[in-house]
Order: structure tokens, then C-alpha cells, then sequence
């Protein structure tokens, strides 16, 4: 029944069903539904802008927990990925900002993804924390449109709509993010 239904159908119905009757429990399938095709991206986006695994998980679902509460004003001529992703990203700078930059990895995860591979766990703790301290060198305004098109695997028209800025714009900035990558790279 989904697999034919865009993410605005979705929406619409969810809104539809909440208006007639709040409690209904079909809204439950839909929402399930834009869930399962949302949850690992807005999942990746707030771990690639720097959050642990569990603040991770918690900006997830207080997003989705945003969507059922202002699915209302979701309006038809928009689009629901940029919609939805616009409130995932507001989130996690909500959450960044609370938590004033303290960054750090969760090594049972990272021993996890590593457990059965010949790697140096040293080493590549040390490689996704060096990463991880250059990604956040970048200015924030630049940093955004970086994750948004790598990690959040956004097209520019859609960075533009969420960050209310041009196309151009978000081209400019993603040069410029890429510059002060490599230049922070070379650093060291």
C-alpha cells in the first residue's frame, strides 16, 4: 500500500486522519511508514554534524515527534524530504547548541564496526577524531551545507530551501567548506 505513495501523500493523509480524529490509529502505519524511510538519514545527519550515537538517536526522535505534532503545517506545494529535513537539522543545531561543542566518539560503537577487521582500532579512532575536529573547524554556515550535501546527501535546490538561501549560495559555500577542508587537512 505505501510503496506507491509519495512522502507528501503520506503526509496529506496523516494530516487528513489527525483532523478528523487525532486518536486515530491509522495514523500510526503512515507515520511507520516515513519512519522507515526517513529514520537512517536524519539518523547520519546529526551523527556527521558531531553528535554521539545516543543524542543521535534522541534528535531523531524528537523530529519525527515534531513531524506528528506541526504535520499540520506542512503545506501541499512543498516537499517532504526538504520539509522534514529542515526540522531534523533545526534539532540538531538545537541539541549542538545545548551541548556547547563537547564532541566526543563512542568507542563500544566504533570497537563494534571495527570488531573482525584488521585495522589499528588506535589508528582509526584517531583518523575519525581528526576528521571529526576539522569538520568543526569550518565555520558553522559552511559546515551546514557540507553535511547537508554529504552526509545529508541533499541536492543544492533542497540545502537552499532548508537554510532559506539561494542555489548560488550554497554552491559558494560548499567550495569554500571544501577549501577550509583540505587546508585544515594539510595542517594537521
Amino acid at each position: 500500500m505505501f510503496e506507491t505513495m509519495t512522502d507528501e501523500e503520506i503526509l496529506k493523509t496523516i494530516q487528513k486522519l489527525q483532523k478528523e480524529n487525532p486518536a486515530d490509529e491509522g495514523i500510526r502505519g503512515y507515520f511507520d511508514e516515513l519512519y522507515r524511510r526517513y529514520y537512517q538519514r536524519a539518523y547520519n545527519l546529526a551523527r556527521f554534524y558531531g553528535l554521539d550515537k545516543y543524542d543521535s538517536e534522541d534528535i531523531v526522535q524528537d523530529a519525527f515527534l515534531k513531524l506528528l505534532l506541526h504535520a499540520h503545517q506542512f503545506r501541499s506545494e512543498e516537499v517532504f524530504q526538504v520539509w522534514f529535513m529542515r526540522i531534523v537539522f533545526n534539532t540538531i543545531r538545537d541539541k549542538y547548541r545545548e551541548k556547547k561543542r563537547h564532541i566526543y566518539q563512542d568507542i563500544d560503537e566504533m570497537s563494534e564496526t571495527l570488531e573482525g577487521k584488521k585495522q589499528n582500532f588506535l589508528e582509526t579512532f584517531h583518523f575519525r577524531d581528526e576528521i571529526q575536529r576539522i569538520i568543526n573547524r569550518i565555520p558553522e554556515k559552511l559546515r551546514m551545507v557540507l553535511i547537508l550535501r554529504v552526509y545529508g546527501e541533499m541536492e543544492f535546490a533542497e540545502i537552499a530551501e532548508i537554510l532559506h538561501i539561494s542555489v548560488r549560495q550554497v554552491h559558494n559555500r560548499l567550495k569554500k567548506a571544501m577549501e577550509l577542508l583540505k587546508e585544515y587537512g594539510k595542517e594537521g
